[in-house]
């Protein structure tokens, strides 16, 4: 009796002592490393949350949301307002656009003028935040591109292809949306942040602070 109760005393001293653990413990810890493979796109980490959309008119004035005319959309909690593509002109749903900053350096900036728009000219990011800055678009003349963390916010994996709220945001494609970032783009398709060559061409959805008419 007295050997047997010596050989499981022994057992948990073993146990116990620093540096030994149970296997379940050992499948936690490891749970809490992860290895990023950085040449696959990055999983957007969204926790659930409630957007509330408010629709803004061509004055930047809110109305109702039963109203069938709005040009932009007002996100309550972020204060931030955003662009309402169109079928045509300007703001078309379908033009695609290259990435450019002329403020970066010559190899850093990206191409000019490399997408398709209702100006072949004029078919770049920066060209498009200018114009649309132009056309006062809702009262406004501050718009620019948004960063990948403000761009996010309108990703609802609720909705599918695209991922939004396409009640307040119609005409919007499943397709990759330029950031501020250079050539990064958030994804209406899945749930994906990209980062691109500048050669490439993506949609665009430009946001605005919100200012209190």
């Amino acid at each position: 009796m007295d050997r047997r109760l010596g050989s499981l005393f022994t057992l948990l001293a073993i146990i116990a002592a620093p540096g030994c653990s149970s296997p379940e413990s050992n499948t936690d810890k490891d749970a809490e490393y992860v290895t990023v493979d950085a040449s696959k796109p990055i999983p957007l980490k969204q926790s659930k949350r409630i957007n509330v959309f408010l629709k803004v008119d061509s004055s930047g004035h809110k109305v109702k949301e039963s109203a069938s005319h709005w040009n932009c959309v007002l996100e309550k909690g972020t204060k931030l307002l955003w662009e309402v593509k169109t079928n045509s002109g300007l703001r078309g749903k379908a033009h695609d656009y290259s990435w450019f900053d002329s403020r970066y350096n010559e190899t850093e900036r990206g191409i000019e003028s490399g997408g398709r728009c209702v100006d072949s000219a004029h078919c770049d990011t920066e060209k498009y935040v200018y114009q649309v800055n132009e056309a006062k678009l809702c009262g406004k003349t501050n718009w620019r591109l948004p960063t990948v963390k403000e761009l996010q916010t309108l990703v609802d994996m609720d909705f599918f292809n695209p991922t939004i709220d396409k009640k307040f945001f119609p005409n919007t494609l499943s397709s990759g949306y330029w950031t501020s970032q250079p050539s990064t783009d958030v994804s209406f398709g899945d749930d994906f942040t990209y980062h691109n060559d500048k050669n490439k061409v993506r949609q665009i959805r430009l946001v605005h602070d919100w200012e209190e008419i």
